[in-house]
């Protein structure tokens, strides 16, 4: 037996579209088993087909009778034009066709270390089937450290560019301590072929799943960012002067992100940036990135876990001028699970000297270069005390002494939160008063 295709390394058979196989019954010399209408000998055999891909890829069918066998008739006399091959997964393919009852006689594409066949290149099997397809190769680069939370962070993510070993709760939306998304996931594109293919893909749309194995709340995620990589060095570079961001997500309630697709109301991709989502035989990167929100956890709500996935080729969707669909290969496509912990607010000073706020007989309440020996409640200095971002605990202050006096000299020390006369609501008017303001601590 011969197969016999016209997709060749110049000529692939794209991945998803079905392509045609002729398989051919010869005797030894050759000649095809085409039977005589005198003398018989037709070819009436049961041929099973087989591949060297997975059966999960790959579909070998007889389209007319609807079965992964064929039944010679005697008037296909030998040959079987029809032979349906449609593979999901970008790969060079070798097909098998086997006589059911005599399994040793059989053919196979790319039959040329075969013994015992005519020489002649036309009497035996064409090459294996060549596959093209836009090929998605993943780098998880979410941030990870091994045991989590404070364990090192894993040696091909150092290599990959990660410095993170959790995500923190506002990172990217922390206009001090993380300003810039958290890069999760690169994707790495490319129609892949054996030979360099000509062919073209447009990223349309893209959907991006949270992992079942994470618990963090997605409604805290504030943005899910979709990148390309403008200097194509494999490294996210954030903004203002980096990557380009392609577009945000929108988000369905219920585990998924939505980018380009015009359900949520959004332009498809390949419209937005038709030059940064055309895929050809040139590897390109794009990224996946995170932006988690500054405030709204439940005192038990961190540490969570989160991770995202792109479960198989549907999530991601190509233009319909595309000439290669997204091969199976390398999905599903996961990250890890990033521990997300609590980010230690930072809390900004603004000191302001004020020693020594009294009021003296027959004045007014101010600062005085002076003060009377036995006064009590004497303000000395003035904090202003604030957050960019998340609630922060002021658990201590210290105060050192200056100046030639004794410590021992100062009785007591005193703390006073700026209030309203009612001592609870806040702001007060910004001027100390002992018999006005709150006193916190002594």
């Amino acid at each position: 037996m011969t197969l016999h295709h016209a997709y060749g390394p110049a000529t692939p058979l794209t991945v998803t579209n079905p392509g045609t196989v002729a398989l051919k019954v010869r005797d030894q010399f050759g000649n095809i088993a085409a039977g005589d209408i005198q003398n018989g000998n037709y070819y009436t055999g049961v041929v099973n087909f087989a591949s060297s891909g997975s059966t999960t890829t790959v579909t070998l069918r007889d389209p007319i009778a609807s079965a992964t066998f064929h039944i010679f008739t005697p008037a296909e006399q030998g040959v079987f034009a029809n032979l349906s091959v449609t593979d999901i997964a970008q790969e060079v393919l070798q097909i098998r066709a086997t006589d059911y009852y005599t399994p040793t006689l059989y053919g196979i594409t790319s039959d040329g270390a075969r013994t015992g066949l005519p020489a002649n290149a036309l009497l035996r099997s064409d090459g294996d089937v060549e596959l093209a397809g836009v090929v998605v190769t993943p780098k998880d680069i979410a941030p990870e450290s091994n045991p989590p939370p404070t364990g090192p962070i894993p040696t091909d993510k150092i290599a990959a560019g990660v410095t993170k070993k959790v995500l923190n709760q506002g990172d990217g939306n922390d206009p001090v301590d993380s300003p810039d998304p958290i890069a999760m996931l690169r994707l790495s594109m490319q129609v892949a072929a054996t030979q360099a293919s000509a062919l073209v893909s447009n990223i349309s749309s893209m959907r991006v799943q949270s992992r079942a194995a994470g618990n963090f709340d997605n409604a805290k995620v504030t943005e899910l960012g979709l990148w390309y990589d403008a200097n194509a060095n494999g490294r996210f570079d954030a903004p203002p002067s980096g990557d380009i961001l392609l577009a945000t997500g929108a988000y369905d309630g219920s585990g998924q992100w939505y980018f380009g697709s015009g359900a949520f109301g959004q332009t498809a991709l390949d419209i937005v940036d038709p030059v940064n989502t055309a895929i050809n035989n040139v590897n390109r990167n794009f990224f996946l990135t995170v932006r988690l929100s500054t405030s709204g956890y439940g005192p038990a709500e961190l540490p969570a876990s989160f991770g995202i996935q792109l479960q198989d080729p549907s999530n991601i969707t190509l233009s319909l001028a595309s000439q290669a669909a997204i091969a199976a290969n390398n999905f599903a496509i996961i990250t890890a699970t990033s521990s997300v912990e609590r980010q230690p607010a930072r809390i900004n000073v603004l000191a302001t000297d004020i020693n020594a706020w009294w009021q003296p007989p027959s004045l007014v309440l101010s600062s005085y270069s002076y003060v009377n020996q036995g006064i009590t409640n004497v303000g000395v200095g003035r904090f202003d005390m604030w957050t960019d971002a998340f609630a922060g605990v002021v658990s201590k202050i210290t105060l050192t002494h200056q100046g030639g006096g004794s410590d021992l000299d100062i009785v007591k020390v005193r703390l006073y939160l700026d209030t309203q006369p009612n001592q609870v609501t806040l702001p007060g008017d910004g001027i100390f008063n002992f018999s006005i303001d709150k006193q916190v601590a002594e």
